[in-house]
């Protein structure tokens, strides 16, 4: 059993993108942090534990269920009068740990990769 850094890069790269929403870092370094987290990081960690074997399908379908998770959360905060851009990255680290922490939970190879 290796370990899989990629949850791990993902779960901080999570906490890096609440950082720097709360801290109000400087453009470019927030705006590139969430955009990278956003587009990619909770569609992976819950992709992974599928355990399709492809890489290429993957990393597809981490886009696509990260954006599909995206709009969940924001259809969330709109329809619950909650809206606010910093709860909305913290609910999405919050998702992104869930699954990777579920990933070795889950047991099988998903947990073995």
């Amino acid at each position: 059993m290796r370990l899989d850094w990629i949850p791990a890069g993902a779960v901080a790269l999570g906490g890096a993108a609440v950082v720097a929403v709360f801290a109000g870092l400087g453009q470019p370094f927030r705006a590139l942090v969430v955009i990278v987290f956003v587009a990619i990081c909770p569609g992976y960690a819950a992709v992974r534990l599928l355990d399709l074997g492809d890489r290429l399908a993957e990393a597809t379908l981490a886009v696509s269920l990260s954006v599909a998770i995206d709009i969940g959360v924001a259809l969330v905060m709109v329809y619950s009068h909650l809206w606010s851009p910093r709860f909305g990255i913290t609910v999405l680290a919050a998702i992104t740990a869930a699954f990777a922490i579920l990933g070795p939970l889950w047991g099988g190879a998903a947990a073995s990769r």
